[in-house]
């Protein structure tokens, strides 16, 4: 769960977030959402992470008050340490059980928030009409590649899950333009994923990524790109609370892709 930072900055953004045009809305959203990596964005490397003009992140500071960016992430960096202690102390001594779920809940709730429709609809028929789909999965994203090879082995699609990365390379060039590969990364595009990616789009292979939100090369690179909530600093939550997003995402594709072949089951 994105901790509360700050009730002068967050909770105000809240309180706002009806009156913002819908780009502010996203600077809203990544505010709220990951306010520890907003902090060391510079205004031009926020504006390309949420596909917006410099322009509009200038409007939204002024709109909540700040003469500027650079004000806005020195108040809200100021909110962080004051209580950054205080919930490392929180979590270390109070992990309780219900703060894990919530943890997990909210993340699920921040990622369906920035949800884009129209993109699962066009993942959907990308995979429904595919003849093998490859899933490619690096470090904690492995087991989501594996995970989403199981199940779309019950829609009766041929289907791999290529976790090392000899074999990725490999597999990659056997790929032809009737399958898909499905390349799911829950931290930075790493070489080695961008290598396989590149192959990828020499063979004219559409891809579907699955990343953190915001611009990076996979998702520039992609035929439909979907993204997950950024979960900002959790510590031992962090890697867990991204693989949750990307499960009942790859479950979500999974489930519309078997109504997409079996029409009864659209009724349920």
């Amino acid at each position: 769960m994105s901790m509360d930072y700050t009730q002068s900055v967050i909770q105000k953004v809240k309180v706002m977030f009806p009156g913002f045009s819908e780009k502010e809305k996203k600077v809203a959203n990544y505010l709220i959402q990951a306010p520890d990596q907003m902090i060391h964005d510079s205004i031009s490397q926020l504006a390309e992470r949420l596909f917006i003009s410099e322009a509009t992140i200038t409007r939204f500071t002024k709109h909540i008050g700040f003469k500027g960016y650079q004000a806005l992430k020195i108040a809200l960096a100021s909110d962080i340490r004051k209580l950054s202690h205080q919930e490392e102390e929180q979590i270390a001594e109070d992990a309780s059980v219900t703060q894990i779920f919530s943890s997990s809940i909210q993340q699920l709730q921040n990622t369906l928030t920035m949800m884009d429709e129209d993109k699962i609809l066009k993942a959907v028929s990308l995979l429904a009409n595919s003849t093998h789909i490859a899933f490619y999965g690096n470090g904690a994203s492995s087991v989501i590649a594996l995970d989403a090879h199981h199940k779309f082995l019950n829609t009766g699609i041929s289907s791999n899950a290529y976790l090392d990365f000899q074999v990725q390379h490999r597999a990659a060039f056997q790929l032809k333009e009737t399958d898909v590969a499905c390349v799911i990364s829950a931290g930075p595009i790493d070489d080695q994923l961008m290598s396989i990616t590149n192959i990828l789009r020499e063979r004219r292979v559409p891809i579907l990524s699955i990343t953190e939100y915001g611009k990076n090369n996979l998702s520039q690179c992609a035929t439909v790109s979907l993204f997950t909530s950024p979960v900002g600093n959790q510590g031992v939550h962090e890697e867990w609370t991204t693989q949750i997003s990307q499960l009942c995402l790859v479950h979500t594709l999974y489930t519309k892709v078997m109504m997409a072949k079996d029409p009864v089951l659209s009724s349920y």
